[in-house]
């Protein structure tokens, strides 16, 4: 696993490495790396050499297609997060990026979710960004009208744009948004579970 050294890059190292140990995965390369640099084949040797069955890269911003094209052809499968979940990386990945897998909100593949409410509430915010875009919204518009969606939701049922009013109603929303359904509670401010997460992978440039 190769992380970045900021906080997305810090806590998704912690998680990986809590979750491997819980289901008996061995961590065979556990390095952070520069997201300034535009050179991994250093780094992209080292897990070459280790052939691990599959290479968890968690980074954000450039550094990610750069290294899917440096890792190219290994053989070994790359994983990226939920930071890759856009054009905005598939796009310039290009057909070095054909299956890559990666997480995402359970938006991101909202044209093949099953019909139901939670589709609705998806094709409700993709259809008009569709049109108005000629691209389907990656996750990052997902999570901002879901935040939109929520912040309405708490000052409707504060009645008061009150800061200490509004949060109080956002610890006993339950509401239906793009990305999931979010239920709070006074010691959940999360509000989501892992219903909400899908595992994608990259095809035709998508």
């Amino acid at each position: 696993a190769y992380t970045s050294e900021d906080p997305y890059g810090a806590n998704g190292h912690a998680a990986t490495v809590a979750a491997a140990e819980a289901a008996g995965i061995d961590v065979v390369v556990d390095e952070a790396i520069d997201v300034a640099a535009t050179d991994f084949t250093a780094a992209i040797s080292k897990v070459k050499a280790a052939k691990p069955d599959a290479f968890l890269v968690w980074v954000a911003g450039p550094a990610s297609v750069i290294i899917t094209k440096q890792f190219a052809g290994s053989g070994i499968p790359l994983v990226m997060t939920g930071a890759q979940a856009s054009n905005l990386y598939v796009e310039p990945a290009g057909a070095e990026g054909e299956g890559v897998v990666m997480t995402s909100s359970i938006a991101v593949p909202g044209r093949e979710l099953p019909a139901g409410p939670l589709k609705d509430a998806v094709d409700s915010f993709a259809n008009p960004w569709l049109e108005q875009n000629d691209v389907y919204p990656p996750q990052f518009a997902f999570d901002g009208a879901a935040g939109i969606q929520l912040l309405v939701a708490a000052i409707e049922k504060a009645e008061s744009t009150d800061r200490e009013k509004v949060r109080d109603a956002l610890e006993s929303l339950d509401v239906l948004t793009p990305i999931g359904r979010f239920k709070f509670s006074e010691d959940d401010h999360g509000g989501i579970g892992k219903d909400a997460i899908a595992i994608v992978e990259v095809k035709d440039g998508d």
